[in-house]
């Protein structure tokens, strides 16, 4: 049986001896005992990983797993199991240095790249930013002031992953699902005409909601995850300036590249909000439409998204979602993996499900049309088990 818990004095010794075959510095360890956790099969130390406080940062460090012992996740459960133990001692914002694991601590935890120079002095100071990690390690970053609140669960593990995903899309100006043709296939003839090609070309949906809508003179419109703007500067053209889009995205970067558009191609009747899909940033029942376009998959808590849906719109409003869903489960270890979620695969509702959620959550006319997806998955993922979908629904009058 291995357990995890707070390291004593007699495993310091094992503890060295692992770090030093796993290269990693045993410097200053001594001194943050209170904070190291230790891995354990039987009385045998087989991980490890520590914490230096300094309030209200964290350095996260000599996290490391016996060789015969990877392969089991161990590795990722000392992870949370600082984390978790940070956020107890009420730090806001955790750090560390990398050389080569930096794809593994954004894909599993959520941790962002940042710049040597974003990292609080206090934290600067410490033995691995000034000796023991090369000036060319990648800095990385964790903030517990972007959870939703409590404790970081797997939910919010899951949303930080997918932030950080989307940000690096953002900064890169890259799509993360381009069809064979182009964004153009996606969305119905000429409707990107008077997009530029640099805007029409950040796509990171599976669909056209635009088309889909049907969308009216004066109607005001909600984008759920407007990532870049491109749905909503399309909508807003076809509300006319009587009408009005609001797009809500979780991720700064994009919503800086979507609001610097916005002004670059003079589109006054778009607004764009900082704010979660579980908890949108919209008045109740000012919505005529809602679109969205890959996104409401990436959300671990859905029956709250289609609660705040119901919400916002209008009584007798209407939804046009582009979406991913299944048609059977993928393997478990797809499922828990934060890229395969950021890639809007993990989190997909089978048909059914998606079908009974929404009626739950008081739609009516739900009709979801299943088609093949306009773009190639990833090698790991079984092309038998996804489609994209479009996804309309109403809400009950009554509402």
């Amino acid at each position: 049986m291995i357990t995890i818990n707070q390291a004593q004095n007699k495993d310091l010794e094992a503890i060295f001896d692992l770090l030093q075959r796993s290269d990693l510095t045993t410097d200053g360890l001594q001194d943050h005992l209170e904070t190291t956790l230790v891995a354990k099969e039987g009385e045998t130390v087989i991980g490890s990983a520590a914490l230096e406080l300094y309030e209200p940062y964290a350095l996260l460090r000599s996290v490391a797993v016996e060789e015969t012992k990877r392969g089991q996740d161990l590795g990722k459960k000392l992870t949370v199991a600082a984390l978790d133990l940070a956020y107890q001692r009420g730090v806001k914002k955790v750090y560390l240095l990398t050389e080569n694991a930096h794809d593994y601590y954004a894909r599993f935890f959520g941790f962002r790249i940042i710049q040597r120079n974003e990292v609080p002095e206090p934290v600067q100071q410490s033995v691995e930013f000034i000796s023991a990690c090369p000036q060319d390690a990648t800095v990385m970053s964790f903030s517990f002031e972007q959870l939703c609140c409590c404790q970081p669960s797997e939910k919010e593990v899951i949303r930080s992953g997918v932030q950080a995903h989307y940000a690096e899309r953002a900064r890169q100006s890259s799509s993360c699902c381009e069809p064979p043709n182009g964004t153009k296939s996606l969305y119905q003839l000429n409707l990107l005409d008077e997009i530029p090609d640099d805007i029409a070309s950040f796509s990171l949906g599976c669909g056209d909601p635009i088309t889909l809508a049907s969308l009216k003179e004066g109607e005001t419109v909600l984008d759920l995850g407007s990532g870049g703007g491109l749905d909503c500067f399309l909508a807003a053209k076809r509300v006319g300036k009587t009408g009005k889009v609001i797009g809500v995205d979780m991720t700064p970067e994009m919503l800086q590249k979507a609001r610097a558009t916005a002004e670059r191609i003079k589109i006054a009747n778009v607004s764009f909000r900082e704010g979660y899909l579980e908890n949108l940033p919209v008045e109740n029942n000012s919505v005529d439409v809602i679109i969205s376009n890959c996104v409401v998959n990436l959300s671990p808590d859905k029956s709250t998204v289609f609660a705040e849906m119901v919400r916002v719109l209008k009584p007798d409003g209407r939804v046009a979602i582009s979406d991913i869903v299944k048609l059977k489960d993928l393997p478990e270890r797809l499922q828990q993996d934060i890229e395969v979620w950021a890639s809007c695969v993990a989190g997909a509702l089978q048909i059914d499900v998606l079908e009974a959620e929404l009626e739950a959550a008081g739609f009516t006319d739900i009709q979801i049309i299943p088609q093949e997806i306009p773009y190639e998955l990833p090698p790991e993922i079984p092309t038998d088990v996804l489609r994209s979908a479009r996804i309309t629904a109403r809400k009950q009058a009554s509402n």
